[in-house]
């Protein structure tokens, strides 16, 4: 593996030196509409030390998009199991009905209305 990525003891998060934000290791397999995986983060940081988790951007999650690869198209030291579609908490500025995911099998990126259904990988700034 690269320098980019250091994986905490616990392997639950992994902090990316290039950007200086900490991922959740693994894709929470669990499947979310768009605002119940904003209200998930929610809850989940009332327990949290430190920076609170997010649904990240699409720019910061396709920052982990490496298109020289495939299957997965991520240098991200991440389980083949863990290439579902996944939210990021940018919508669609054309019609606030849709947010962006991305597909980390192949790296394409597209528009979902916010009652589909998909993963979340969280994350969260380093301090």
């Amino acid at each position: 593996m690269n320098n980019r990525y250091e994986i905490s003891i616990d392997g639950l998060e992994v902090k990316d030196h290039q950007t200086d934000l900490i991922w959740q290791g693994n894709i929470n397999k669990k499947i979310f509409t768009f605002d119940d995986a904003l209200n998930y983060t929610s809850s989940i940081n009332k327990n949290t030390c430190g920076s609170p988790w997010r649904v990240p951007s699409i720019h910061e999650l396709q920052s982990l998009l490496d298109y020289s690869k495939y299957n997965p198209t991520s240098t991200f030291p991440m389980p083949k199991d863990n290439l579902d579609p996944v939210w990021t908490s940018s919508l669609y500025a054309g019609d606030p009905n849709y947010a962006w995911i991305i597909i980390f099998y192949n790296g394409y990126i597209d528009l979902r209305e916010r009652n589909s259904k998909f993963a979340i990988r969280l994350v969260r700034d380093f301090v």
